[in-house]
């Protein structure tokens, strides 16, 4: 389909459901709203027109590519859509209320604003500098790049991309999470996190600002949270590899709970091998950031404490004993 002019165009019936059996694109110069209706796509749609805003009512079996609109806008009313963004020019999706969206992935800067009643299944993000208003439901969140939310958090996320929930969020990094022994005139066997907070983000943390570290084993999410009189310039003074500003919790297998001078832990009393590790910093009840790895548990880690590679299944015999 060509859209050129500068006119409203509308394409599907005034009434009724007319059903393309194949693959759909509309491109051209037309500078005003285009609005699909009344329409149900048994392939795919792309939509290639620069100049112009879309609200999108039909239903796409196949996926809706979005390669170039207006600046302004593409608004999506229909349920059960997959979206891809290739706009490189920035573009801001709207999510409307009652729809429902399987998935969006997207490839360019957007800013994606969920409307309250809205619910998207999945978000897949390649990309930096997206912005998400989250007003409705975000199920699953996948990245591994850096994004900002305003308003809830994802349900789920996937990857190792950063989340900042407020402007000038300290920004703390997980460097690893390893098999580890430590001999306190008792040794211990567990799992150690290692994350860093540097000089710079450390400046934009608040007093009572506290960090939640979480270890993700299969269904289940061990936590640690910093006690409540430590302060993180308290907290990440360590050096390890001649690098510093360094923190770490340990989570010790077939535990009821476990409490340092800096760290409370929860019991891990059914434990399975780790798949990945939260790191939030929460101000007051609010989570201002996050940041997950899903790197695989490092079990070929020493240093000058932990002198001997640990496997998994080591550490876990150790704390059957």
């Amino acid at each position: 389909m060509n859209a050129s002019g500068s006119n409203p165009i509308v394409y599907g019936p005034a009434s009724g459901t007319r059903t393309i059996n194949g693959n759909v694109t509309i491109s051209g110069n037309a500078s005003s709203t285009i609005t699909l209706k009344n329409l149900v796509i048994k392939g795919n749609l792309i939509v290639n027109t620069p100049s112009a805003t879309i609200n999108n009512y039909a239903t796409v079996e196949g996926t809706t590519t979005i390669q170039d609109v207006a600046n302004g806008t593409w608004n999506e009313f229909a349920s059960n859509n997959s979206l891809v963004v290739n706009d490189p020019n920035g573009i801001v999706l709207n999510v409307k209320q009652q729809a429902v969206v399987k998935s969006i992935i997207i490839n360019q800067p957007t800013t994606l604003n969920l409307e309250p009643n809205s619910i998207l299944n999945g978000l897949q993000v390649t990309t930096a500098d997206t912005i998400v208003t989250n007003n409705g439901v975000l199920d699953q969140l996948n990245t591994n790049h850096p994004i900002r939310i305003d308003g809830d958090a994802p349900k789920t996320t996937i990857g190792n991309g950063a989340i900042s929930y407020i402007e000038d969020a300290p920004e703390v990094e997980i460097k690893d999470y390893v098999t580890y022994e430590i001999d306190k005139g008792i040794k211990f066997r567990g799992i150690q996190a290692r994350i860093l907070l540097n000089p710079d983000q450390l400046a934009k943390a608040e007093a009572g600002d506290r960090v939640v570290v979480t270890l993700l084993a299969g269904e289940q999410q061990i936590t640690s949270t910093n006690i409540e009189n430590k302060q993180l310039n308290e907290m990440f003074i360590n050096e390890f590899n001649n690098e510093e500003y360094y923190a770490s919790t340990l989570f010790l297998p077939n535990s009821e709970s476990f409490m340092t001078s800096s760290w409370a832990t929860d019991a891990w009393k059914t434990p399975v091998k780790p798949s990945g590790l939260k790191v939030e910093i929460k101000r007051g009840e609010k989570v201002i950031y996050s940041v997950t790895s899903s790197n695989p548990l490092n079990e070929s880690f020493t240093d000058g404490i932990s002198t001997k590679a640990l496997s998994w299944e080591e550490v876990l015999e150790f704390n059957q004993q």
